[in-house]
């Protein structure tokens, strides 16, 4: 290894300078001039502070300062250097200032960058991530709603009441399709019973009354017609007298109504329709 530290000693003693006045002539301390004396680099504080500690010494005993810098660098890259420390590459220009002070570089730490672009921060794959969680639970809320099953709109329909007071098989409703207009019949008042057979058009709630027992309240369906009879009185109650088709002692009314959704009560006895009892 090139011995730059015995040609650094012996250009000081040339000069006649000891390591005190040359310590205290360069602002270097005597322990790191005596390091560079003796090639011990792993005593200075840094590689960066090692090359600037030489360049300033060795400019100071008359010496070529970038000769021996090059030659440093070569020493210490030399398979047979001792404990050669891990130096940078020198940067270029002197670190001496007009007084003789050594300058000592500060270190700074080099960001290291990803190679994802710069747009592509943290916050916004965060804020990508819960964009698309806000759309698969808006598009799954959205589905749930249009699988619901359409609730049809008006009275819900109840298992159909089938309390008969006696059970007499309907009787034809020939012209009810025609729907007359609702006529005050007379019976022939030796039958001694009225009989009532109703058919609704649409679901429409009923109650009906034989002989002062009520035998049904509740929703009648279309399609299926029902048969009442009593000896004394017959009385419907409805709240939709549009939507059904009546049939008293065999006597076609038709519609109960004129307008859907007009209530009806209607009594009536083995004579015939009776006026409807006070509300």
């Amino acid at each position: 290894m090139i011995d730059l530290g015995s040609e650094l000693r012996q250009a000081r003693e040339a000069k006649g300078i000891s390591l005190t006045e040359a310590g205290a002539e360069t602002r270097i301390k005597e322990g790191y001039l005596k390091a560079l004396e003796t090639n011990d680099w792993g005593a200075l504080p840094t590689p960066v502070q090692a090359r600037g500690f030489l360049r300033n010494y060795a400019v100071y005993l008359g010496l070529d300062g970038e000769q021996i810098i090059t030659r440093f660098i070569q020493a210490i890259r030399s398979p047979a250097a001792v404990s050669p420390p891990p130096l940078e590459i020198e940067p270029k220009g002197r670190v001496i200032d007009d007084g003789g002070a050594v300058f000592h570089p500060r270190d700074i730490d080099i960001e290291h960058t990803s190679g994802a672009p710069g747009w592509l921060s943290s916050d916004i794959l965060i804020g990508i991530a819960l964009a698309l969680v806000v759309i698969i639970v808006g598009w799954g809320l959205l589905q749930l709603v249009s699988n619901e099953d359409e609730t049809p709109i008006g009275v819900t329909a109840t298992p159909a009441l089938m309390p008969v007071v006696t059970n007499i098989a309907p009787q034809p409703t020939t012209g009810a399709e025609t729907q007359p207009p609702l006529t005050t019949p007379t019976f022939d008042a030796n039958t001694g019973s009225v009989q009532l057979t109703l058919e609704a058009t649409e679901h429409v709630w009923v109650r009906i009354t034989v002989d002062g027992v009520i035998v049904l309240e509740g929703i009648l369906a279309p399609g299926t017609p029902q048969t009442w009879q009593g000896t004394q009185q017959v009385m419907l109650e409805a709240a939709n007298g549009a939507g059904l088709q009546a049939v008293v002692n065999g006597q076609s009314l038709g519609a109960l109504g004129e307008e859907r959704g007009q209530p009806v009560t209607l009594v009536w006895d083995p004579s015939g329709l009776l006026p409807s009892p006070a509300p």
